[in-house]
């Protein structure tokens, strides 16, 4: 089971909760802050904090939509444990693996979860850890065979790791073809190592 705290941050307004044990009525202390021109002068509109901050977040979206005008691809991201191969029954999170078991049973915070299939548009799909481990991992996008009469146009697929909830990762990578698998990053989230093909 997940649980997410979610905090929203209005017009520079600051909410402090301070809830103890048997607290049935949260206190909480709001403070208004103007924002200046200063505060928001380095904010890159590309970078994304997660809204659901978990130890481990993989995202995918790309640019032709299969139901749109062009009828491109449906693209699916794979998430595999080590060096694992393409659609190994236990090593490969993806469609058809959502859940797979990859650490101690029961503890479930070790295995990953594809949250998000998207086969009608351009994403996302996600595949979420509830704890980052001390691993490698390979991220692969497969783009099926005979999606759509645009399916062999170029599509610009974009993957984002998230590691606590930080993005730590991106990039955008240009998939020709159909009924390819593209190779996009082999990384450790806890030693923050990140590398191409």
């Amino acid at each position: 089971m997940r649980r997410s705290l979610v905090g929203i941050v209005l017009c520079g307004c600051v909410a402090d909760t301070q809830v103890g044990p048997d607290d049935t009525n949260a206190e909480v202390d709001t403070t208004a802050d103007s924002a200046t021109d200063s505060d928001t002068a380095d904010h890159d509109s590309d970078t994304r904090i997660d809204p659901a901050p978990i130890g481990l977040a993989i995202e995918l979206t790309w640019s032709l939509d299969i139901d749109g005008p062009t009828q491109g691809d449906d693209l699916d991201l794979h998430l595999l444990f080590g060096d694992a191969p393409l659609g190994h029954a236990l090593l490969d999170c993806y469609w058809n693996n959502a859940q797979p078991n990859w650490g101690a049973y029961p503890d479930g915070s070790d295995d990953p979860d594809l949250t998000t299939d998207d086969t009608s548009g351009t994403g996302p799909e996600r595949i979420e850890m509830a704890v980052a481990q001390d691993q490698s991992y390979r991220v692969v996008i497969v783009d099926s065979e005979g999606d759509g009469p645009g399916s062999l146009d170029a599509n610009d697929a974009t993957v984002v790791i998230w590691v606590n909830g930080i993005e730590t990762w991106r990039s955008t990578t240009t998939i020709s073809g159909d009924d390819s698998q593209t190779e996009v990053v082999v990384f450790n989230p806890t030693q923050a190592t990140y590398s191409t093909p």
